[in-house]
Parts: C-alpha cells; structure tokens; sequence
C-alpha cells in the first residue's frame, strides 16, 4: 500500500498519481524520463552527528566523492571536542606514565599526537570531500577563510563533477544522444 507524500492519503494500486491531491510519486529507485535525460529518484541518507563522525573516520584517505555539510561540521565538532578532552587529560596521562609505568611521562604525549595527525588527515579528506559538493576542487580547503566560506555554503543540487549528491535527489542514469539516432544509427552500431 503506497502512500502519497504530500497529502498523506493512499495511492491506487499500480498509480504513480494521488486521486486527492493530483501529486505524482517517485518512489526510491524509480526512473523519470525528461525529454532525453533518464534520472532515478535516489533516497536520502540521514544519520545521527556521531554516525557522520564514524563515516569520516572510515574514509580516512578518501579524498573523492562529495561530503554534505552535517556530514562535515559534525566530524569537526566530534574532532574538536575529543581534542580538547586529550588535552586536559594529557598532564594527567603523563603523570601517571611517569609513575607507574616508568615511561618517562609520555603516553599522554603519545595518545594526544597520534589521534592530532590521525584526525588531520581525516579533516582534510573530509574537507576535501565538502569541497567536491559545492563544485570545487579539494585545495580549496587549504585557504582558511575561503574554504571556511564555502564549507558553509549549500551543495550542488543532484550531481556534479565529483558524484551524485550526498543529500539523494534525482540522479542521472542516461542521456539520449539524438544526434546519432538522426541518422538512422543507435549508438554502438557504427
């Protein structure tokens, strides 16, 4: 039983159309052909802030694709979060390395670098990913302010040169090349 997603009532069997509201429905994975361009409606994907930290933590080296802005001011806020937690606790890691496991106080140290330049290559994937969904290139990241600008900036709607769009939408499965078809030969039959 499909319901309709503007007005809620329930769609006919085997009906793209709601009778009450005239709405047509594109369900997930559905096509819509517009003149020469064949696009299927692609969900969505909603996670929690901790869920998009875990997701950038997976791609750690990933530098293609494009990131939606939760995606990545979620990881920043974990990351900044967690580094500011390893800081205070580092004096007190030091102290106790030094006394009780004789590592001349520096596990603290350890554990504060090792996540520091873990999550710096991890920041800049990510940033390098927001990058891709506003259109441009993943250097961008590395100017403060303009890559601070444009990281807040919205994404491109449905794809653009780096992928599809991280937040669903319609993407592009085929174009119809008519020039080929004018002549009387589909493409592939030359």
């Amino acid at each position: 039983m499909a319901i309709c997603n503007k007005c809620d009532s329930i769609l006919p069997p085997d009906s793209n159309t709601c009778i009450e509201c005239g709405s047509i429905q594109y369900g997930e994975g559905s096509e819509i052909k517009l003149g020469s361009k064949t696009f299927r409606r692609v969900p969505p994907e909603i996670l929690n802030p901790w869920e998009y930290y875990i997701k950038c933590m997976k791609k750690f080296l990933n530098f293609s694709g494009r990131a939606s802005r939760s995606e990545f001011w979620s990881f920043m806020f974990f990351n900044i979060l967690i580094l500011i937690l390893l800081s205070y606790s580092r004096n007190f890691l030091n102290t106790l390395s030094e006394n009780l496991f004789f590592l001349s106080g520096r596990l603290g140290n350890f554990i504060y670098y090792l996540y520091f330049y873990d999550s710096l290559l991890v920041a800049l994937s990510s940033g390098s990913r927001r990058m891709h969904d506003v259109g441009k290139t993943g250097f961008y990241i590395l100017y403060p302010v303009y890559g601070l600008l444009l990281a807040t900036t919205e994404g491109h709607r449905g794809s653009n040169d780096y992928g599809s769009n991280p937040l669903g939408g319609l993407e592009l499965v085929e174009e119809i090349d008519w020039d080929s078809y004018s002549n009387g030969v589909k493409n592939g039959d030359l």
